[in-house]
């Protein structure tokens, strides 16, 4: 993993934080598999997942390269997965995961999922 990536994924990370903490007051988690499958942050209210958040670096995001993701939906059904990324076009991927764009995700999603 190159090191722009890595603080680029941080800053991200802590930009959604900084968001879902101003509007809600609420926490966040990342979950992982005992086989190393993981989601890099789950939001959350109280013990209720709001939703599953991967976040790629990748400008060519594809259901390949997110079993982790696609794991947590199976053991989770029904909750919204998001992959975030930049110079994305809002899309959907297979099962149900929506591609976005992490600015628009942070001033346009994030308001609508946390109420």
């Amino acid at each position: 993993m190159s090191s722009i990536f890595y603080i680029n994924k941080n800053v991200s990370s802590l930009r959604i934080y900084r968001t879902f903490l101003e509007l809600c007051s609420k926490e966040f988690y990342y979950w992982r598999t005992n086989h190393g499958s993981e989601v890099d942050v789950l939001l959350c209210k109280g013990l209720q997942i709001v939703c599953a958040l991967e976040i790629k670096s990748s400008q060519n995001i594809a259901g390949e390269s997110l079993s982790g993701l696609k794991s947590f939906m199976e053991d989770n059904p029904g909750i919204p997965a998001y992959v975030l990324g930049a110079d994305q076009n809002k899309r959907l991927l297979d099962k149900d995961i929506t591609v976005i764009n992490w600015n628009d995700f942070i001033y346009e999603e994030l308001n609508s999922i946390i109420k």
